[in-house]
């Protein structure tokens, strides 16, 4: 719940997305096409719970505990610190808590990992539409299709350290950026630059961030997992 702008004893409902939410399968295939992604624009949100409405305030159609809205703030995700987080944990109580949240499903408030195994083969031509809330009108979703189909690979290993990335064109015309942040000095990638079959490909070789390297994979190297030197 959050106060209205000019008139602080109505209380209404908005709905924010937490990092939970980003970290789920489905949001990571079809949000973000498996691909790391960091958080941009966030909502440092300073609340509180407890019963509403409170005495002298009206809340439409809430009646119960609550979530109440003290403070907003936009940030950049990259310069918010833990320490100033005072989130939920296991047993609620009706005090103040700080916490990051998004208004927005496709931009997530912490970093989220690629999926090593999983590559786009395929997406439908239409933007999704979807409801995202009871009360909310129908939203159409930024790059999340309709359909979206991805295949399950071993994926290529390279050997390496930071950010690798490929550029991406779909068989509609989308264009991406797989990203993926290394593992143990190594990277697992799905997209061959070289002998893929599908209408969704590769338009360039990977590239390590910050080095000059240039990497092909061929699609053998991605159905049998190999290491490419």
């Amino acid at each position: 719940m959050t106060p209205e702008t000019g008139d602080a004893s109505h209380l209404l409902k908005v709905h924010r997305y937490t990092d939970e939410y980003f970290q789920t399968m489905v949001a990571r295939l079809y949000n973000f096409d498996g691909s790391r992604i960091e958080p941009g624009s966030v909502l440092y949100t300073n609340y509180v719970i407890h019963q509403v409405p409170a005495a002298g305030e009206t809340a439409g159609d809430v009646n119960g505990y609550a979530r109440v809205i003290t403070r907003e703030l936009p940030l950049n995700g990259s310069q918010i610190r833990d320490a100033q987080i005072a989130g939920e944990g296991g047993d609620l109580q009706t005090k103040g808590y700080a916490d990051l949240f998004s208004d927005k499903p496709y931009e997530p408030v912490r970093t989220v990992p690629s999926l090593q195994h999983y590559r786009l083969i395929h997406e439908s031509e239409n933007n999704a539409t979807a409801t995202l809330f009871g009360e909310a009108s129908p939203t159409i979703l930024l790059d999340s299709k309709t359909v979206k189909i991805f295949e399950y690979v071993k994926g290529a290993h390279i050997s390496g350290k930071g950010i690798i990335e490929v550029p991406v064109v779909t068989n509609t015309g989308r264009k991406l950026v797989y990203s993926q942040e290394s593992v143990n000095g190594e990277f697992v990638v799905p997209y061959s630059t070289t002998g893929n079959q599908y209408d969704v490909r590769t338009t360039g070789p990977y590239r390590i961030a910050g080095t000059p390297r240039n990497i092909s994979v061929t699609e053998e190297d991605i159905l049998n997992g190999n290491l490419v030197p």
